[in-house]
């Protein structure tokens, strides 16, 4: 009867146990992410020169759910970076972050509450399209939001496409993040991914002043002085390659005639270089560009068969 007794309590304590072990064995595998996914934002956070007082993830023991899986292998985790209030208040690149959640943290197991501000950073495993630095020039920088205000599409067209002329579409593209130019070595990758991301301290103190024009408060104040110097800025650090500046510019060959704007050759089919040099000079203020723009062309036309083509044509400013 007791041999029973022991046996069912076994029996129902065995599928406990298994399950136990095997969320043991799947909060190891959050737990090592979570320290991957804090150890890459710790250092972009402090190569911009910023002390936070803690970092932890959402996904960290599994109690807020597990990490968020697409496309295979590829894993998003939110890392949250906490500063202190009295450092925020002292640290503009902080202060002025919109980003930036007042939050209660729980302390000594949840007997105490702390007040701190918090900053949601994301990293993604598995996905070689992911950049640390450009995470933390979007969060940190707000990047996006320096974009919008200073050289959004409207901005960039009247700085440099000529008066009146009419596109089918344009668009331009700006980022704070300068490119990546590996040599290939891996032995040396680390130490020239480290000399990549060491700009991020002298740009917030570099660009702290234009996120001060970012305050709530105040950006709808802005004079045309402060508007024009803030763009100057930001452009000559293309001229400087320590961020990369693109404009993409449509057109179609009858909005080309309807302007009376002239080409060198009917045949579009047989256009080289210079015959798009020729029209693009019309349109746009090449020798207003900052050196380092990317400029992408493209017209659309019916071909010598009747049919619709498009054509393109890109360069560097130099």
């Amino acid at each position: 009867m007791k041999s029973k007794m022991i046996k069912k309590v076994i029996g129902l304590l065995f599928p406990i146990l298994t399950l136990f072990m095997l969320s043991a064995c799947n909060n190891r595998v959050d737990r090592d992410l979570a320290k991957i996914a804090i150890s890459n934002i710790r250092s972009v956070v402090e190569a911009a020169g910023l002390e936070a007082e803690g970092y932890s993830t959402a996904d960290a023991f599994g109690y807020y759910g597990s990490p968020f899986y697409v496309e295979g292998n590829t894993k998003f985790v939110d890392v949250y970076v906490d500063f202190e209030k009295d450092y925020v208040e002292s640290t503009p690149v902080l202060k002025y972050n919109s980003r930036l959640k007042e939050v209660e943290k729980k302390k000594f197991f949840g007997f105490s509450k702390k007040t701190v501000y918090r900053l949601e950073m994301e990293y993604v495993s598995e996905d070689d399209n992911y950049d640390r630095l450009d995470e933390a020039y979007n969060k940190l920088l707000q990047s996006g939001s320096l974009t919008s205000t200073y050289l959004s599409d409207d901005v960039i067209r009247n700085l440099y496409i000529k008066n009146s002329i009419e596109l089918d579409s344009f668009d331009s593209y700006y980022s704070l993040v300068p490119k990546e130019e590996y040599s290939g070595n891996p032995k040396t990758r680390l130490e020239e991914r480290d000399k990549r991301e060491a700009i991020l301290k002298t740009d917030v103190e570099e660009l702290t002043p234009l996120i001060k024009n970012l305050d709530p408060s105040g950006v709808n104040n802005l004079d045309e002085e402060v508007l024009v110097r803030n763009q100057d800025i930001l452009l000559k650090r293309v001229v400087d390659s320590r961020s990369t500046f693109s404009i993409h510019i449509h057109t179609d060959i009858e909005q080309v005639r309807k302007q009376n704007l002239q080409v060198t050759n009917e045949n579009i089919d047989n256009w080289t270089d210079s015959d798009f040099q020729y029209l693009l000079a019309q349109i746009v203020e090449i020798e207003k560009l900052p050196r380092n723009t990317e400029v992408g062309f493209g017209i659309s036309y019916e071909d010598n068969s009747h049919l619709y083509a498009y054509k393109t044509f890109s360069f560097n400013k130099h």
